[in-house]
């Protein structure tokens, strides 16, 4: 198949129609007015409550929609720490930061506890076992026994104490 040169440019096509419009997004500072606020298919941001409104539907925008979430509780004051009132979720209030709010016992404490009465019961041993040592103890030469007498003057001159 042979091909020869390009001809020239033909002549431009009509336009077609054009395409529906779609959605807005609108935003202001205020709730939209079903009256005068946008067209059926838009959608609404109030910037100050930051509520999503939409689509309009039949000339009516609807209640709208929080695009925070729950957050923090409001309030509270230095000090005070955010607890949860019950199992549901976000149910919170501040409570003040004290040993009086804590209700349980932590675990560590609980081991501690136990720990600490363990020791105690093996000082009272070790204590009671050095008694009966010392108690029961013989002395290596008669008739010397642990005090200052034990060196004889000589002795004693040697080392340079009185």
């Amino acid at each position: 198949m042979a091909t020869g040169p390009q001809g020239p440019q033909g002549t431009a096509g009509t336009n077609g129609t054009n395409g529906t419009n779609g959605n807005t997004i609108l935003f202001g500072t205020t709730n939209p007015s079903n009256s005068t606020t946008g067209a059926d298919g838009n959608f609404y941001i109030n910037t100050s409550s930051y509520y999503l409104f939409g689509p309009k539907t039949a000339g009516v925008w609807g209640t709208g929609t929080s695009i925070t979430g729950s957050g923090i509780a409001a309030g509270g004051t230095t000090g005070q720490v955010l607890v949860k009132v019950n199992s549901t979720d976000f149910n919170t209030t501040w409570h003040d930061n004290s040993f009086a709010n804590l209700s349980g016992q932590p675990t560590d404490n609980a081991n501690l506890a136990t720990a600490i009465t363990t020791l105690q019961g093996n000082i009272v041993t070790e204590t009671t076992r050095a008694e009966a040592a010392e108690t029961n103890k013989v002395d290596k030469v008669t008739g010397y026994g642990l005090s200052s007498n034990d060196y004889t003057q000589r002795r004693k001159n040697k080392t340079g104490r009185p």
